[in-house]
């Protein structure tokens, strides 16, 4: 439950009086209420049934993606609407093949997170290039543009979490369906309608 208390402040000719200070507190004791499952002790005594859901998932788990030029590596996707119950982010993994990279995107609404957990690389936000290696961290926001390269003789892997959703579905409808431990496909080229998947996906490809 979300509640929201706007009161015009004196600059609007308002004054608050005493009447408002307690609906104020009425409401605050409300929201404390309604949102009593967030607090330790209501989830020390919570049935098991009535909890949340929870997951632990393998590196295998997760449905799982090829890549197309220029990123010719794979993604696995760990958290989606569909998999969980929110609807609010996704989350997976991407590994670059030697060489590969993103390619020059931007999320035209949310944000992004990447985690690098393993390889080496550099990472281009809006221009500036630095060099990433395990436990880097790239936060992007709205409109900036990004991409991560992989320019060693290894896989470069991180893990990724977008609000809201998009990236897991983009990353499906440019990619070939992947089963673990499969041998890599030859390179590919991205499909003719990729421009039109990054925009369906509220991205942009530069």
């Amino acid at each position: 439950m979300v509640l929201m208390l706007i009161v015009a402040g004196p600059r609007s000719g308002w004054r608050s009086g005493g009447s408002l200070t307690l609906r104020s507190r009425a409401i605050t004791s409300c929201i404390r209420n309604k949102a009593g499952f967030a607090r330790p002790e209501r989830i020390a005594s919570t049935r098991p049934e009535e909890k949340g859901a929870a997951l632990c998932l393998g590196p295998d788990d997760g449905p799982s993606f090829w890549q197309p030029e220029p990123s010719r590596g794979h993604v696995t996707v760990k958290l989606w609407h569909g998999s969980m119950p929110s609807n609010m982010f996704a989350m997976g993994t991407q590994t670059l093949a030697p060489g590969g990279r993103l390619g020059p995107r931007a999320f035209a609404v949310g944000e992004g997170v990447f985690f690098v957990y393993r390889g080496r690389g550099r990472a281009i936000v809006n221009g500036q290039s630095r060099s990433v290696a395990p436990e880097s961290l790239i936060y992007v926001g709205r409109g900036a543009t990004h991409d991560i390269q992989n320019g060693d003789d290894g896989e470069l892997s991180f893990a990724w979490v977008v609000t809201p959703p998009g990236l897991e579905t983009l990353v499906r409808r440019i990619g070939i369906e992947r089963s673990p431990g499969a041998p890599a496909p030859a390179p590919f080229e991205p499909p003719i309608d990729a421009r039109d998947s990054y925009r369906r996906c509220r991205m942009s490809s530069t």
